[in-house]
């Protein structure tokens, strides 16, 4: 598909920004322009029209003026000012489109005043009649802008772009796609929100913790996770619990009202999550260890409610009353190695939920069920599980978001027979023959090498299995 000339494009742009400023109206870059902005750094070449957005339809005739001012002529019109009104302004080859937002939302064809939602509207044609398809949007995604250098121009563009890109294209944004069907591919628009919707007259039920289960490994630890069972039952009581168990030992009849799943001896974490996740039946699925205890303070419905932007969100922890995370992401250098960096970048914040995009964060997990079940652990992995997971995820693209406000509190008790299964070198070979990496550094400075020695190590053990 043939875009806009690239120089005629920005002209177009810079003038077209200049002239919504002049009017002083709260407006914003949008859309493709956005996507563009945000993801490409530059229009983009395939894009067939600059896009901005306007609160304030009620000021459209200035608008047009403005536009018109600076060379536009008024292509097309959409809508009314009172509902989903859009204007198109042409100057040679080049399309402006210009949409206008409004308070509370649009649901089955009824104006609904919410104060948490803003919808945008769109038109097409079918059978002869004018349709409106409503994008809804949360509020505080364009309730304020900031300003950004882009092609010359100083453009306003919303406070959290990435958010904004989120909710208009879905979490893989960064995805390019061939085909796109504005009338039904963006993720804002919602049946409850389509003319041609054909269900149910009312909003269907809203996600809750009742569609959740809580999926518990545990080791040769049963106070423990006796304990991390009680704090589910007390704090988010209406949520299923499955303890996947491989100890030896059958502790079933200390956790009363507990799907409880017992495994050969030492079958390995990644085994055991892999098997309790199998067994459960509600959508969502929510992982934690063992040691792990929650509270009010765990704020799992804002990790449910994150799965909107990402297809895994990870938790916080403090232990020993402080704040301990381990989220971040990966770098690769030349050399063969992996490095593990503390993610420093910044925070979005979404229907008051703080969120940052990472590449790997703690135990303290929130899926969907079926996304556990196409991304299952390594099995061959009894160490070394954690690592190779978040690296296969990011190999995947999967949307790995870190909640920092999520937070469980963490009190380990390590016996010598535990720290003598989680510390297995066989695995950590396997792991790093599997990746091909010559060290792995992690962000606390401790460096782990890959020698020539550990090859014939491994080849011993490989053989020993054989």
């Amino acid at each position: 598909m043939n875009g806009m000339d690239p120089k005629a494009a920005i002209r177009a742009f810079q003038e077209a920004n200049d002239a919504l400023g002049s009017v002083g109206v709260k407006y914003w870059a949008d859309c493709g322009t956005l996507l563009g902005m945000v993801r490409d750094k530059r229009i983009m070449r395939h894009d067939l029209d600059i896009d901005f957005s306007c609160w304030q339809p009620e000021r459209h005739e200035e608008i047009q003026a403005a536009m018109e001012a600076a060379g536009f002529h008024l292509h097309h019109t959409y809508g009314t000012p009172e509902r989903g009104f859009e204007q198109a302004f042409k100057r040679g080859s080049i399309k402006v489109d210009i949409f206008y937002f409004y308070p509370g939302t649009v649901r089955f064809g009824e104006l609904v005043d919410d104060p948490a939602l803003c919808w945008q509207g769109s038109w097409y044609r079918k059978k002869g009649q004018w349709k409106l398809i409503v994008s809804e949007f949360d509020r505080s995604l364009v309730a304020r802008q900031r300003r950004r250098t882009f092609n010359g121009a100083i453009v306003p563009v919303p406070v959290q772009p990435i958010p904004m890109l989120v909710a208009r294209y879905g979490p893989k944004w960064r995805q390019r796609v061939l085909k796109w069907d504005w009338k039904r591919d963006p993720f804002c628009i919602t049946p409850e929100t389509h003319p041609d919707y054909t269900g149910p007259s009312v909003p269907p039920k809203k996600v809750s913790l009742e569609d959740v289960t809580a999926v518990i490994k545990t080791f040769m630890r049963p106070e423990l996770v006796v304990r991390a069972v009680e704090s589910v039952k007390q704090t988010y009581p209406e949520m299923e619990i499955i303890v996947v168990d491989d100890s030896g030992v059958d502790i079933s009849e200390r956790l009363p009202g507990v799907r409880y799943l017992e495994l050969p001896y030492d079958s390995g974490l990644s085994a055991g999550r892999n098997e309790g996740v199998k067994e459960v039946t509600t959508p969502y699925t929510f992982i934690m260890d063992d040691d792990m205890i929650l509270s009010a303070r765990s704020r799992l419905p804002d990790m449910l409610k994150l799965l909107e932007y990402g297809d895994l969100i990870c938790g916080s922890m403090t232990m020993n009353r402080r704040v301990v995370n381990w989220e971040g992401t990966y770098e690769f250098p030349e050399d063969g190695g992996l490095h593990l960096v503390k993610y420093r970048g910044p925070t979005y914040k979404t229907a008051g939920i703080r969120w940052a995009q990472v590449d790997f964060g703690l135990n303290i997990l929130m899926g969907r069920t079926e996304f556990f079940h196409e991304h299952q652990w390594d099995e061959e992995l009894k160490t070394s599980e954690h690592t190779d997971y978040f690296l296969r995820l990011r190999e995947a693209g999967a949307e790995v978001l870190f909640a920092p406000g999520c937070i469980v509190e963490h009190k380990p008790q390590r016996t010598p027979a535990y720290r003598r299964m989680r510390r297995r070198p066989e695995f950590r070979l396997r792991f790093f023959a599997k990746h091909g990496f010559t060290y792995h550094l992690g962000y606390s400075g401790h460096k782990d090498v890959w020698k020539p020695s550990d090859q014939a190590a491994l080849d011993a053990l490989l053989k020993e299995s054989a």
